[in-house]
């Protein structure tokens, strides 16, 4: 922190924009020229970078007015308050200095004692244990942080990341981060660079590759260099690297940095991992020393789908084509030893639980093909993959609906042209009436009734009344009885198929365990003892655990194999006596599925009915509390 003196010095440089004697500036601010030099060399070592230039005849100047801006304009400093955010203010001291950080000046300017500021560097140890090889030193009343470069650029974008939350994908946001040149600039400059190659990058990935940019730029700035060798040899003749390079070339045209080859390598490996090359024209790619088709693999997944989930995506080419696209980038990220960052774009692993198992399915049965870890990161952008596509609406099951339209053949057309456009994926309209008949309706058996003119009828069958010209009445009305529909269907479906494979046997109603693998194996081992299972299934259950926990919110969790195949469908029920910790979440009742494989139409009810629970938490409350099996049975039908 600078003092009074140093901030008017730097004040009267700013002012003049020009050059100025050390006398001159020792007679202002009545200090000798000694003090006038020593002020500015501690002004340029809190900088990291040069601010004010010295010259022997011509004196002094400010060289650089971004630094200016971001480091010495007047602004009151907001001191920390609690432990946690004390040790993000150390580390971010620590990241910004070159030097180390003296422990006493530390402890004067945040107010604390030396007793809390010791507690404060044992949480910053314990913080920076999953950044490998990155040390917090205390020697002689300093503190300095070690460790390669690579980490330290993770810490600060997990810093900036904890900072703006859910904000990451605002690039405005993000740029009050970096005072010393403008991030949309930057972005701007990539964009323009890649088109000039023709090169794609995946939009939602821009965020998180511009947000390392920065950080690698400003770095740079500093004078901190990444010092490892991190790649491969032949990289540097892939068009990433050119384009990395010209990337480079255009920035510091800009901004006064210099940027060493292994940071054009490093950026270009950034860029592979999150762009859409040319390589996904080609089917063949290299891992472990030997070349594989991944159109064959995708190929192969899907029918694995298709017989393990009863679902049909098999024929959806966007699909297809995302799903090599993805593999490959997975081959590349564990070619060059990259993990996947966690973007956080997707909820979907608790919005659509049955979208996320079968991403899943596929991400490990990759792993096994190629005899390699995939980590469960990756089976969420599957996941969206599979959300969107064509093939996934098609394995909806439809409402058949029976237009009523008054009006002539053209009309008619035209009428359910329209209704189609919207809700092909949900509705057949099997027959087309201009009038409606009692009888002929019956024989049909149509879920839904749309016509253009109301009317009263005794069937028990749904009726929408839409308006020709009205867009937002057809949306409205019949998205209503579609989720009418949907809620019924639902409702029929759990009752008949899953809520009767609640067993009372396998229903426990009061067990006092301490870990998840115990109440899984209490569990299993009741079914195996029992015949209901084989002697893999209890390791196959610990086993999905293993890759990403099966608790859904701080209620309950539904541990399972992949696939959920086993000789009988039974559905195992534990209501603890206390709450546990499961996965990110406290749990209160577990169930445990067991799904026949001949009843594989039952695994989407299943996940419906957990829907329902996660869009319903006073029926989830409802059945967290300790009741007999007769009671919870009572409490589960919906």
């Amino acid at each position: 922190m600078l003092n009074d003196r140093q901030n008017r010095l730097i004040n009267i440089l700013k002012e003049r924009e020009e050059w100025i004697t050390g006398k001159k500036l020792s007679n202002i601010l009545k200090v000798t020229d000694r003090t006038i030099r020593s002020d500015i060399e501690f002004i340029n070592e809190q900088a990291s970078i040069q601010l004010i230039k010295s010259n022997i005849r011509k004196g002094y100047r400010i060289i650089n007015q971004d630094v200016y801006f971001y480091l010495y304009k007047k602004e009151e400093v907001k001191i920390p308050q609690t432990s946690i955010s004390r040790c993000i203010y150390i580390i971010r001291k620590l990241l910004i200095e070159r030097k180390e950080v003296n422990l006493v000046s530390l402890q004067s300017k945040i107010y604390v004692s030396e007793h809390s500021i010791k507690r404060d560097l044992c949480r910053i140890r314990k913080m920076l244990e999953q950044y490998s090889g990155l040390k917090l030193i205390h020697r002689f009343g300093y503190i300095y942080l070690q460790g390669d470069e690579i980490n330290k650029r993770k810490l600060c974008k997990d810093l900036i990341i904890s900072k703006v939350q859910k904000n990451l994908l605002n690039l405005n946001q993000l740029s009050v981060f970096f005072k010393l040149f403008n991030l949309i600039e930057i972005k701007d400059i990539l964009i323009c660079t890649c088109e000039k190659y023709n090169y794609s990058i995946h939009e939602e990935m821009i965020p998180s590759l511009i947000l390392q940019i920065g950080i690698n730029i400003q770095r740079m700035i500093q004078g901190n260099y990444i010092n490892s060798n991190i790649l491969q040899d032949k990289l540097n003749r892939r068009i990433e690297y050119e384009i990395s390079s010209t990337f480079y070339k255009s920035i510091s045209k800009k901004i006064n940095i210099k940027v060493k080859d292994i940071e054009i390598e490093a950026l270009a490996l950034m860029i592979s991992n999150k762009g859409l090359s040319n390589c996904g024209a080609n089917e063949l790619v290299s891992i472990k020393e030997k070349f594989i088709n991944t159109m064959d693999i995708v190929t192969e997944v899907l029918e694995e789908v298709y017989e393990v989930f009863n679902i049909d995506i098999r024929w959806d080419n966007y699909l297809i084509n995302s799903l090599k696209m993805q593999l490959h980038r997975i081959i590349e990220r564990k070619n060059n030893n990259v993990e996947l960052e966690n973007q956080n774009i997707s909820n979907i692993r608790f919005e659509n639980p049955h979208i996320f198992e079968v991403g899943l399915y596929i991400v490990e049965f990759w792993a096994k093909k190629l005899s390699i870890y995939i980590p469960y990161s990756e089976a969420e952008i599957i996941s969206l993959y599979i959300g969107v596509s064509s093939g996934w609406a098609k394995n909806r099951v439809k409402y058949r609906a029976v237009a009523i339209v008054p009006y002539n053949q053209m009309f008619s057309k035209v009428y359910v042209e329209k209704i189609l456009h919207i809700f092909k994926n949900y509705i057949d309209i099997v027959e087309i009436l201009h009038y409606f008949e009692e009888n002929s309706i019956y024989q049909i058996k149509p879920d839904l009734i749309l016509t253009t003119t109301p009317f009263i009828h005794n069937l028990p069958i749904e009726m929408v009344v839409i308006k020709l010209f009205s867009d937002l009445d057809v949306n409205m009305s019949i998205c209503k009885i579609l989720n009418k529909l949907e809620i019924n269907n639902f409702r029929v479906e759990f009752n008949l198929n899953i809520r009767k494979r609640i067993y009372k046997e396998y229903y426990y109603e009061s067990i006092e365990l301490s870990t998840p693998d115990e109440i899984i194996e209490y569990m299993c081992d009741k079914l195996y003892v029992d015949n209901k299972v084989n002697s893999k299934f209890k390791e196959l259950v610990l086993n999905r655990e293993k890759i990403c926990a099966t608790s859904i919110t701080n209620t309950f969790a539904i541990p399972h194999t992949l696939g959920f195949l086993g000789e009988e469908t039974i559905i195992s029920v534990a209501q603890l006596k206390r709450p546990i910790k499961w996965g990110g979440f406290y749990i209160k009742f577990v169930i445990l599925v067991v799904i026949n494989k001949f009843e594989k139409q039952l695994i989407k009810i299943l996940f419906d009915w957990i829907s329902y629970l996660i869009n319903n938490p006073n029926k989830m409350e409802l059945l967290c509390e300790s009741c007999s099996y007769d009671e919870f049975i009572n409490k589960v039908k919906v």
